[in-house]
């Protein structure tokens, strides 16, 4: 408005106060009014937050039930029928799984994680010629799902069609360079081929992080330095592999690695 002093004062009052909004003490406290208010909302998009709180909360029988009352409220909602896939699934409800697959599909035909998900139902069930034309679909979809390149690289694995799955886990780790577990398949392949250099980069690279398979990852890397002629490193990283396994409470691990690290130090 050309009033240069009224600015000026303003611009000093505000360099005084800190950017963004009030701090709100109680946010993290129990508010029976915001919780009201929430009950209020019925739009589909609230019962698949619900679904995704109950899922998280390991309630997988509740996730799917607000899924269901979000499709009552938009039948069109394809996201609701791609989580039914995977919750039916883990809930041994495998026909009410296809059922909702078929739903997801044919309102989104090119839904990659729709295709991706009854791919793992498929391959949980043992029937892989479905779960690789799944995983090949959610492929085609979405050329960069990296878990969708590395489940098809262990449908070709389980089927003996090595090159291919060596294919589909270097793309996996190439889309995901700290995708530890296709690293760690690789590794294996690798070392089942006597490129024990390869095996070695690919499994140090699949221990890095800590997590409940560490302990497996350091062991395969310590019997492949020890295949390659490595004595030292195979018995420093098997005792890492032992105590680390020891401390995360896998004890027939930690037994099967000191019974290697016996026969190595003899």
């Amino acid at each position: 408005m050309g009033d240069g002093a009224q600015a000026a004062e303003f611009y000093a009052r505000a360099a005084k106060l800190k950017p963004g909004l009030p701090k709100l003490e109680d946010r993290d406290a129990p508010n029976p009014w915001m919780d009201a208010i929430r009950e209020l909302n019925q739009s589909p998009t609230r019962f698949l937050s619900r679904a995704q709180a109950a899922e998280r909360a390991g309630d997988l029988a509740a996730a799917a039930d607000f899924n269901r009352q979000a499709i009552e409220r938009d039948p069109k909602l394809a996201q609701a029928y791609v989580n039914l896939i995977s919750l039916y699934g883990r809930l041994n409800d495998p026909d009410k799984a296809g059922e909702a697959y078929r739903e997801a599909v044919s309102i989104s035909p090119k839904s990659a994680e729709a295709h991706y998900n009854y791919g793992v139902l498929r391959y949980s069930q043992g029937r892989r010629a479905e779960a690789q034309a799944a995983f090949e679909k959610a492929i085609a979809a979405d050329p960069g799902h990296a878990e969708a390149h590395h489940n098809l690289g262990a449908v070709f694995q389980e089927t003996g069609q090595l090159a291919a799955a060596q294919r589909a886990f270097e793309k996996a780790v190439a889309i995901r360079p700290d995708y530890r577990l296709a690293h760690f398949q690789l590794g294996r392949l690798y070392a089942n081929q006597n490129r024990y250099p390869a095996a070695i980069a690919a499994f140090e690279r699949a221990c890095t992080g800590e997590d409940e398979a560490t302990g497996t990852y350091l062991y395969a890397l310590g019997a492949t330095y020890a295949r390659a002629g490595r004595r030292a490193d195979a018995v420093s990283t098997l005792e890492r592999a032992r105590d680390f396994s020891t401390r995360r409470g896998q004890p027939a691990l930690a037994q099967s690695i000191e019974r290697d690290l016996v026969k190595l130090r003899n």
